[in-house]
């Protein structure tokens, strides 16, 4: 009888305990739900400006899809490639070097990310190992590239994220996609959801950010163990179009001069901001596959192209030519440094893979394209154990004089 009485009082002890464990964990539910409903409500008209950039902190595993396949000729269906993404949002190797004697920031979309090219030989990082052979210094280059972004989202990560790391240079590469955003939306402040500037809360309770963040990070360690597998599963999700709304709408009444002067003064924003903060702005135009008779990749992307917005190849390769001219003629009236890729890498499958992109091959090109023109404007003095890097920019007055922009960083 004694021995029921303590089983008998234990289990009482046990059931009290539950109830008043399971009580305050309800109870809890119960206020945080509550303080959650008063949170969305008083978020609802929340909007914030975007910083469009790689996901900071994550790691992935890239291979080949389909519809990669089917719109390029210069990769290899095998190819598989790492991105590895520092805290502050920049494609690694960035910070290689604690107290480097020289840093650039390279800003641009897909074509500087340079997703299928291997780690070590994307430009941002492959032009930092040239100058440090060239010049025998340490060199830390951040790259700063986002498939989809414009020269508008790379004017706000200048803004929020770049002037910060007060480096000494920072490059600029746009044109396909200021030009798409342009053409199809009519300008950069827009309702796109995918590319607009302003994004709201109801954006982020629809999906249309959280969603691809959270997939980014649960992709990290299934793609490092099935790649293809998990690239299979994703390809469906990132394919998803981003002109649904405005696809099979004709691009009618395309105003050249609008959009080329609306590209202009964005460019035109970044050279001022970078000069404000005392940094070195350097334009580039992009390379291409945008010949006067395009291959046969270049055609078939366009039958789908002139059929969906009802502009011929003709017409478009005219427009985009006039973004590089205005690459170049921004460029020239502020007087700072272009590197004309347009005009110096290879329009072949073994330079860009696609119409735009670049291979292995053709971003070492672009390196030292690059490495060649910053050679002109930097001055490296190595005094005993305090290395000094001048980056001396000249710049026309109107009195017919120059001045030197001295961007030294101790």
């Amino acid at each position: 009888m004694f021995i029921k009485n303590i089983v008998f009082g234990a289990l009482a002890t046990v059931f009290t305990l539950v109830i008043i464990i399971g009580s305050i964990f309800a109870t809890n539910v119960y206020l945080g739900y509550r303080s959650y409903s008063t949170d969305l409500e008083l978020l609802k008209d929340l909007r914030v400006v975007r910083l469009r950039e790689k996901l900071p902190n994550s790691t992935r595993i890239r291979t080949v899809s389909k519809q990669h396949l089917n719109n390029s000729d210069g990769l290899d269906p095998k190819k598989v490639t790492h991105i590895r993404v520092d805290k502050n949002g920049f494609i690694m190797p960035s910070k290689v070097h604690e107290n480097p004697d020289l840093s650039i920031v390279f800003l641009g979309g897909s074509t500087t990310a340079s997703s299928f090219v291997d780690e070590d030989n994307r430009f941002p990082y492959a032009t930092a190992k040239y100058l440090e052979k060239d010049f025998g210094m340490k060199v830390n280059a951040y790259n700063g590239g986002q498939g989809g972004n414009h020269s508008m989202h790379s004017n706000i990560n200048l803004y929020a994220k770049v002037i910060p790391l007060q480096p000494q240079i920072v490059v600029l590469m746009h044109n396909i996609n200021d030009l798409a955003t342009l053409m199809i939306e009519g300008t950069y402040w827009n309702s796109n959801v995918s590319r607009k500037m302003i994004v709201s809360f109801q954006d982020f309770r629809a999906g249309n950010e959280i969603s691809t963040h959270n997939r980014s990070m649960g992709e990290s360690i299934f793609f490092q163990w099935f790649p293809h597998i998990a690239e299979t599963l994703r390809e469906p999700i990132v394919t998803k179009d981003e002109w649904a709304n405005k696809r099979g709408k004709k691009a009618l009444g395309i105003d050249k001069f609008y959009l080329v002067n609306q590209f202009k003064n964005s460019l035109r924003s970044f050279i001022t901001t970078a000069r404000a903060w005392n940094i070195v702005p350097v334009l580039m135009t992009q390379p291409n596959r945008f010949t006067e008779k395009p291959d046969e990749i270049v055609r078939t992307t366009f039958k789908k192209f002139e059929n969906e917005w009802g502009i011929n190849y003709d017409d478009y390769r005219d427009l985009y030519l006039d973004f590089q001219k205005a690459i170049r003629a921004v460029a020239k009236e502020n007087s700072i440094v272009l590197v004309d890729l347009g005009n110096k890498i290879q329009k072949n499958s073994r330079h860009i893979y696609d119409n735009v992109h670049l291979t292995d091959v053709g971003s070492l090109a672009v390196a030292d394209e690059i490495r060649k023109t910053l050679s002109n404007i930097i001055e490296y003095q190595k005094d005993g154990t305090d290395p000094k890097v001048r980056i001396v920019e000249k710049v026309s007055m109107t009195q017919g004089s120059n001045i030197a922009l001295d961007n030294s960083r101790n």
